[in-house]
Protein backbone atom coordinates (compact mmCIF):
# COMPACT_ATOMS: atom_id res chain seq x y z
CA UNK A 1 0.00 0.00 0.00
CA UNK A 2 1.61 3.53 -0.77
CA UNK A 3 0.26 6.14 2.01
CA UNK A 4 0.69 10.26 0.69
CA UNK A 5 0.75 12.66 3.35
CA UNK A 6 -0.41 16.33 1.97
CA UNK A 7 -0.73 19.65 3.50
CA UNK A 8 -0.25 23.33 1.76
CA UNK A 9 3.85 23.36 1.44
CA UNK A 10 5.27 19.68 2.68
CA UNK A 11 6.96 21.42 5.49
CA UNK A 12 5.67 20.61 8.75
CA UNK A 13 2.60 18.73 9.05
CA UNK A 14 2.61 16.30 6.06
CA UNK A 15 6.41 15.92 6.95
CA UNK A 16 5.93 14.50 10.56
CA UNK A 17 2.84 12.54 9.33
CA UNK A 18 4.79 10.70 7.13
CA UNK A 19 8.03 9.97 9.26
CA UNK A 20 6.29 9.21 11.97
CA UNK A 21 3.77 6.70 9.74
CA UNK A 22 6.80 4.91 8.52
CA UNK A 23 8.37 4.62 12.30
CA UNK A 24 5.23 2.95 13.37
CA UNK A 25 4.65 1.07 10.55
CA UNK A 26 8.49 -0.34 11.43
CA UNK A 27 8.07 -1.11 15.12
CA UNK A 28 4.90 -3.32 14.44
CA UNK A 29 6.46 -5.11 11.68
CA UNK A 30 3.96 -4.86 9.23
CA UNK A 31 5.24 -4.63 5.57
CA UNK A 32 4.45 -3.86 2.26
CA UNK A 33 3.91 -0.19 2.70
CA UNK A 34 5.45 3.10 1.45
CA UNK A 35 4.96 6.04 2.95
CA UNK A 36 5.94 9.64 1.12
CA UNK A 37 4.59 13.34 1.47
CA UNK A 38 4.09 16.01 -1.02
CA UNK A 39 2.52 19.74 -0.62
CA UNK A 40 0.23 21.41 -2.63
CA UNK A 41 1.38 24.70 -2.81
CA UNK A 42 5.37 23.81 -2.41
CA UNK A 43 7.95 26.63 -2.85
CA UNK A 44 11.14 26.06 -4.85
CA UNK A 45 14.22 25.32 -2.66
CA UNK A 46 11.83 25.04 0.54
CA UNK A 47 13.00 23.05 3.30
CA UNK A 48 11.37 21.05 6.13
CA UNK A 49 10.67 23.55 9.37
CA UNK A 50 13.15 24.11 11.90
CA UNK A 51 10.51 22.97 14.11
CA UNK A 52 9.51 20.30 12.21
CA UNK A 53 13.04 18.75 12.14
CA UNK A 54 13.46 19.82 15.97
CA UNK A 55 10.34 17.70 16.97
CA UNK A 56 10.64 14.70 14.93
CA UNK A 57 14.50 14.48 16.19
CA UNK A 58 12.89 14.32 19.81
CA UNK A 59 10.88 11.23 19.15
CA UNK A 60 14.37 10.03 17.15
CA UNK A 61 13.15 10.29 13.89
CA UNK A 62 15.46 12.28 11.13
CA UNK A 63 14.11 14.62 8.71
CA UNK A 64 16.66 17.09 8.52
CA UNK A 65 16.84 15.97 4.50
CA UNK A 66 13.51 15.73 3.55
CA UNK A 67 12.91 17.98 0.44
CA UNK A 68 9.49 19.71 -0.22
CA UNK A 69 7.75 17.61 -3.35
CA UNK A 70 4.86 18.75 -5.37
CA UNK A 71 1.63 16.96 -5.20
CA UNK A 72 1.69 16.16 -8.98
CA UNK A 73 4.73 13.96 -8.47
CA UNK A 74 2.72 11.61 -6.31
CA UNK A 75 -1.17 11.83 -7.33
CA UNK A 76 -1.21 8.53 -9.20
CA UNK A 77 1.29 6.85 -7.24
CA UNK A 78 -0.66 6.57 -4.34
CA UNK A 79 -3.76 4.24 -2.37
CA UNK A 80 -4.22 6.41 0.04
CA UNK A 81 -3.77 10.56 0.42
CA UNK A 82 -4.63 11.87 3.76
CA UNK A 83 -4.68 15.40 3.79
CA UNK A 84 -4.91 17.76 7.00
CA UNK A 85 -7.79 19.84 6.00
CA UNK A 86 -11.20 19.93 4.65
CA UNK A 87 -9.88 22.69 2.68
CA UNK A 88 -7.02 20.70 1.23
CA UNK A 89 -9.08 17.75 0.73
CA UNK A 90 -11.02 19.80 -1.35
CA UNK A 91 -8.77 20.99 -3.35
CA UNK A 92 -6.84 18.06 -3.96
CA UNK A 93 -9.92 16.30 -5.32
CA UNK A 94 -10.02 19.31 -8.08
CA UNK A 95 -6.73 19.26 -9.05
CA UNK A 96 -6.86 15.40 -9.02
CA UNK A 97 -10.30 14.16 -9.46
CA UNK A 98 -8.97 10.51 -10.33
CA UNK A 99 -8.06 10.38 -6.86
CA UNK A 100 -12.34 10.08 -5.68
CA UNK A 101 -12.61 7.25 -3.11
CA UNK A 102 -8.90 7.18 -2.22
CA UNK A 103 -8.51 10.64 -0.49
CA UNK A 104 -9.65 11.65 3.06
CA UNK A 105 -8.53 13.88 5.78
CA UNK A 106 -6.12 12.01 8.14
CA UNK A 107 -8.99 13.21 10.79
CA UNK A 108 -11.88 11.69 8.61
CA UNK A 109 -9.83 8.29 8.42
CA UNK A 110 -8.90 8.10 11.65
CA UNK A 111 -12.43 8.98 12.64
CA UNK A 112 -11.58 12.23 14.78
CA UNK A 113 -13.17 15.28 14.23
CA UNK A 114 -11.66 18.51 12.77
CA UNK A 115 -8.16 19.77 10.85
CA UNK A 116 -4.63 19.39 11.89
CA UNK A 117 -4.43 22.93 12.74
CA UNK A 118 -0.99 24.47 10.80
CA UNK A 119 1.92 25.66 13.65
CA UNK A 120 3.45 27.48 10.81
CA UNK A 121 4.98 30.41 12.45
CA UNK A 122 4.09 29.29 15.46
CA UNK A 123 6.29 28.01 18.32
CA UNK A 124 8.51 24.63 18.94
CA UNK A 125 5.49 23.67 21.59
CA UNK A 126 3.26 24.61 18.97
CA UNK A 127 5.07 21.53 16.83
CA UNK A 128 4.92 19.85 19.38
CA UNK A 129 0.68 20.16 19.91
CA UNK A 130 0.31 19.20 16.19
CA UNK A 131 2.96 16.23 16.22
CA UNK A 132 0.97 14.93 19.53
CA UNK A 133 -2.35 15.45 17.62
CA UNK A 134 -0.68 13.68 14.32
CA UNK A 135 0.68 10.69 16.73
CA UNK A 136 -2.92 10.02 18.36
CA UNK A 137 -4.59 9.81 14.96
CA UNK A 138 -2.19 7.93 12.90
CA UNK A 139 -2.26 5.38 16.17
CA UNK A 140 -6.11 4.71 15.07
CA UNK A 141 -5.17 4.41 11.83
CA UNK A 142 -2.36 2.13 12.17
CA UNK A 143 -4.75 -1.39 12.47
CA UNK A 144 -6.61 -0.02 9.23
CA UNK A 145 -3.25 -0.44 7.36
CA UNK A 146 -2.53 -3.71 5.67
Amino acid sequence: MNILFACAGNTCRSVMAQHMLAEKLRLSGKTGQEVRSCGLLVEPYGLVHEHAVAVLRERGLDAAGHVPSPAEAHADWADLVLLMTQRQKLQWLERFPSCAGRVFTLGEFARVSGDIRDPWGGSLDDYRAVADMIERALDLILPKID
